[in-house]
């Protein structure tokens, strides 16, 4: 109900109950109101924000219920709901839109210092120098429980060591080629003791090197926590191959969502007690 103010004002959201300001925002469409939006009803209060160039939304904490608003509406809002803990930024949709960039910078400027972001989750943005340069010089201050870069580009590492910093963020999650970059804040965070997941999706697994240094630097008496997405079944052998040696047993399960994608899952345990967890995510 947290939207509901905002949309309707105060003094009518009062009045209203919730099965009839559901109704009311049926009755007021998108093209009524000028910009796109569904309201969805939901007890929890904690909300995320997820900043596309041509479309932010705000989340809720479950996934699959969002309130999609245009630009101004998302700057009018003033930043009043201080729960926020998800961010997503995408820039995937409209490259090299020089409005929408800006509009984003001055979304992610007016965020409160206080917000706590437990995810963020950064997608293909690395196009836009500008827009780069903007999330990387906002974001780097707040400290982050969970961090996921999605064909992000090589800058990612330089992000990734300002967050280490703060000693907050436990996981994080690599899409798309490894960045070499990364490869010795990777093994710090691990020898640290501070990051317990890490998550990798499709081609940056077979980076052995990486994982064997971080299986020496962790101890013979350390637990962690590996995520390995592996999509392809053309993939499967070749993630056993390199990753064999450090296998005390492999466990397969299959699915049925797509014909390209049946394994999709190996759960097994790794010498030192290192354990991998591989799953369609």
């Amino acid at each position: 109900m947290d939207s509901v103010p905002f949309l309707f004002g105060d003094s009518v959201a009062q009045l209203l109950s919730p099965e009839a300001l559901l109704l009311l925002s049926d009755r007021f469409s998108a093209s009524s109101w000028n910009y796109p939006f569904q309201l969805h009803l939901t007890e929890r209060k904690t909300l995320g924000l997820y900043l596309s160039v041509s479309q932010p939304t705000l989340l809720f904490s479950d996934v699959d219920r969002r309130i999609t608003y245009s630009w101004p509406q998302i700057q009018k809002l003033a930043w009043r709901y201080v729960h926020m803990d998800r961010l997503e930024i995408h820039d995937n949709e409209e490259k090299g839109n020089p409005v929408a960039v800006d509009d984003i910078g001055k979304a992610l400027k007016w965020l409160p210092a206080s917000i706590h972001f437990r995810a963020v989750i950064l997608s293909k943005f690395h196009s836009d120098e500008k827009l780069k340069d903007i999330i990387f010089g906002t974001l780097g201050n707040r400290p982050i429980c969970y961090l996921s870069f999605r064909h992000s580009g090589d800058e990612s590492a330089c992000f990734l060591k300002k967050q280490t910093e703060k000693r907050t963020l436990q996981s994080v999650d690599f899409e798309g080629k490894w960045p070499e970059e990364l490869e010795e804040t990777f093994i710090e965070l691990i020898a640290q003791d501070q990051v317990k997941c890490i998550r990798f999706r499709n081609h940056v697994f077979n980076n052995v090197a990486v994982l064997r240094k971080c299986l020496d630097r962790w101890g013979e008496n350390g637990t962690f926590r590996f995520y390995v997405k592996v999509r392809y079944d053309v993939l499967r052998n070749t993630f056993l191959q390199r990753f064999g040696p450090f296998f005390e047993g492999v466990r397969q399960r299959k699915t049925v969502a797509h014909p390209t994608q049946r394994w999709y899952a190996s759960i097994t345990r790794i010498k030192r007690d290192v354990i991998l967890f591989g799953q369609m995510m």
